[in-house]
């Protein structure tokens, strides 16, 4: 993958929406502070889902080419569904990573503080947390942060293949083909991700403001990552329906490439473009000919039994 290729290209794409883009965000990020401030703890992350949901499918559509369209800002009913289910299987893979991690820690705290000796409380616990909890606790903190790294990774396209209308295919699924995809691709899509730090040092300078510009972006990027991976594995997303298997020429749902095929929007239609050479020799009136001449000879040789016989 062209790092520099597709974040040119996301830029280009972004021309003259940076402002949209960026209040689309601004509104989502308020939306987000009034839910957690109203409603603490895990419901205000759930309630933020279909919010989620809309943004991310609105930046994958101008990665494919489709413009900020704020009249698609909507999903239909089985989309949101299936991205919820995504989401909240993701919630809950990280919680049950989380609860590993701590009853690790909280095991390796109370090894310490049993082989303490015959010391009081404090001075067990305070000798505990200056050698091993806190080597364990390092060690079980970097453990965790490579798994939700992992776990993010492998699972990171799969709102695009929701978002693709694949309507038979549900949210493990969908979950399931993102593993498929990335496979040989975990690294260098860390890597992806890990090339926008410098323009998050560059939003934290300017007092947070930047994130704004730097999410669109970003995710802008990161569905074009997908299609340039789907391009990479197109035999495999063929096979398994996230393109089209007969008829999508290109891994985009949206080709003005030689004028092949002008699908709809987010559709699973095609529409073929007849260049003029096709409308002056239009192969159906051919096969229509064809067979109107072959029903022709097959009625004049059953006319010719019909006479014999008598």
């Amino acid at each position: 993958m062209n790092f520099s290729d597709i974040k040119s290209q996301s830029r280009k794409q972004l021309e003259g929406n940076w402002l949209k883009s960026a209040a689309t965000m601004l509104v989502m990020f308020i939306v987000m502070m009034v839910l957690y401030k109203l409603i603490d703890g895990l419901l205000s992350q759930i309630l933020m889902i279909p919010i989620l949901a809309s943004v991310t499918a609105l930046l994958f559509r101008v990665a494919n080419n489709e413009g900020l369209d704020f009249k698609k800002f909507t999903l239909t009913k089985s989309e949101y569904i299936r991205f919820f289910v995504f989401k909240i299987l993701i919630i809950a893979i990280q919680f049950l990573v989380g609860i590993v991690a701590v009853l690790v820690i909280s095991g390796g705290l109370m090894l310490s503080f049993v082989s303490g000796g015959p010391a009081t409380m404090l001075d067990s616990v305070y000798a505990s947390m200056n050698t091993g909890t806190v080597v364990i606790a390092i060690v079980v903190y970097i453990a965790l942060t490579a798994v939700l790294i992992y776990i993010d990774l492998i699972y990171s396209m799969t709102p695009y293949i929701i978002f693709r209308k694949n309507e038979d295919m549900d949210a493990i699924s969908a979950m399931r083909c993102s593993r498929e995809l990335v496979k040989g691709y975990k690294w260098n899509l860390f890597l992806f991700e890990l090339s926008f730090i410098g323009w998050g040092i560059l939003a934290v300078l300017t007092a947070g403001i930047g994130f704004l510009f730097l999410a669109p972006y970003y995710e802008v990027s990161l569905a074009n990552y997908y299609l340039e991976l789907v391009k990479a594995k197109e035999e495999y997303a063929r096979e398994k329906g996230i393109i089209d298997r007969e008829r999508e020429t290109y891994y985009r749902t949206f080709v003005e490439e030689d004028g092949l095929y002008e699908r709809d929007s987010f559709a699973n239609t095609d529409t073929e473009v007849k260049s003029v050479e096709d409308k002056k020799e239009d192969p159906m009136n051919a096969l229509t000919v064809e067979k109107l001449t072959t029903i022709e000879g097959y009625e004049a040789d059953k006319d010719k039994k019909d006479e014999s016989k008598n």
